[in-house]
């Protein structure tokens, strides 16, 4: 900032001044002091006027250009406001500790990106490992005759494993993509039963749906959160029974499986969390969690009721003013 600039910034104080010196020389005149000690004052009130005001400029240009100085050479310049020091006057030791507490948050922010595309690179890397189960096994049946049945199913198996990958890479995203409507809740169900048929008959899986019901909701994005529910059951509940359960604004999906232990049914929906029975099978624990967040875009109350050894319900409760025309 030029010195003009920082004159006129200050114009409102030197105005102030100003007027203070009119009436110090009045009052210096009604006290009948002579001329020669009247302009002698005023000279002087203005000369420490100016030493002032120019002392003040310099401190705040030596401030900026030290600033300046130390942020060019910072790599992550939203640091700053964890490296300078804290100012001595009042107004910009207060601009000083917002500025720290925007750089704190913006640290935070960051951090927390870290993580994500540290997870996400993770999961990735995961999804690698896992799609190259039946990547494998298709070649393997290929090489033994090619038996048609089998090759469904390992496809089936990829297409499921990469469509996970893309609704974690959409979740960000997903409320744009949004289309809620009134939904026929069977008909849901039964279209992701249709998509995992082949997974659901070689894991001897039987279906059973009862019940009617509507919800306003998304059909695409509820129908893909069925389908992996239906897969999960195929991978962890095996030869068990199926049932969708229906009403107006209720959908809940049960199994006859293993359950899910009591110290981890809280932590299931967790990113990459897999049970400690199951680690040793593919998988890469983001299914549940995938649908837990699907869940919460679509204002759906999820939750999942379960006891070892009695199977598993997973409940989703729809909002009774989704039933409002929209």
């Amino acid at each position: 900032m030029k010195f003009s600039s920082y004159v006129f910034e200050k114009l409102h104080l030197i105005l102030l001044y100003s007027l203070f010196l009119i009436f110090f020389a009045l009052f210096l005149f009604l006290s009948d002091s002579s001329f020669a000690f009247i302009m002698v004052m005023l000279s002087s009130g203005v000369l420490l006027g100016i030493i002032s005001l120019y002392i003040s400029y310099n401190k705040y240009k030596k401030r900026i250009e030290d600033l300046k100085k130390t942020i060019s050479k910072m790599d992550d310049k939203y640091l700053i406001g964890e490296v300078i020091s804290p100012p001595s006057d009042l107004i910009s030791y207060e601009y000083y500790l917002l500025m720290k507490e925007i750089s704190s948050s913006a640290i935070s922010v960051i951090k927390e990106k870290e993580k994500e595309s540290k997870n996400y690179r993770d999961y990735i890397e995961n999804w690698v490992h896992e799609i190259k189960t039946p990547l494998s096994a298709l070649s393997l049946i290929l090489d033994n005759g090619g038996d048609k049945s089998k090759l469904k199913r390992e496809i089936k198996n990829a297409e499921n494993i990469t469509e996970t990958v893309l609704s974690l890479s959409r979740l960000d995203n997903i409320h744009q993509d949004k289309n809620i409507k009134r939904t026929d809740l069977r008909s849901m169900a039964m279209e992701a039963v249709r998509d995992e048929m082949v997974l659901l008959i070689a894991k001897n899986n039987r279906i059973e749906i009862k019940g009617e019901g509507e919800a306003y909701t998304d059909h695409i994005l509820l129908t893909s959160i069925l389908r992996q529910l239906l897969v999960n059951a195929s991978k962890y509940a095996p030869s068990s029974l199926l049932t969708f359960s229906l009403s107006d604004n209720y959908l809940a999906l049960s199994d006859n499986g293993p359950g899910i232990p009591k110290n981890e049914i809280n932590r299931v929906t967790e990113k990459g969390y897999v049970g400690e029975k199951w680690r040793d099978r593919n998988g890469s624990g983001m299914g549940l969690y995938i649908v837990k967040e699907i869940s919460r875009s679509l204002s759906i109350n999820f939750s999942i009721e379960s006891e070892e050894g009695k199977g598993t319900n997973f409940v989703f409760r729809f909002s009774n003013s989704n039933l409002t025309e929209m």
